[in-house]
């Protein structure tokens, strides 16, 4: 089977296999500073994973907000405005994964 090389923001190496859109899935990894926010909340199509890797993220989907530590995961419709914020102290790590 053959692969195509992909760049992501924070990943070393993607791969995709040749028979899929390079759209389809995509994964990529970000920080958060503390008091920092990724981007006002968006939408877009798709479904969208966001995986703590280390700290504490708030995550606003629509009128609700949850708090997600480490080894946790929210999965959103993306169709919902959606964002990620560190209120904590400490640097926010984490994956995000987004299906279409």
């Amino acid at each position: 089977m053959a692969f195509t090389s992909v760049e992501k923001k924070g990943i070393k190496r993607f791969l995709i296999a040749d028979t899929l859109p390079v759209d389809r899935l995509s994964v990529h990894r970000s920080s958060l500073a503390r008091g920092s926010s990724s981007h006002a909340p968006h939408t877009h199509d798709g479904v969208e994973a966001f995986i703590i890797l280390n700290g504490t993220a708030t995550m606003e989907v629509g009128d609700e907000v949850r708090t997600l530590g480490a080894s946790e995961v929210l999965v959103v419709d993306a169709a919902v405005p959606h964002t990620i914020r560190n209120e904590s102290t400490e640097a926010l790590e984490y994956l995000v994964v987004v299906s279409r």
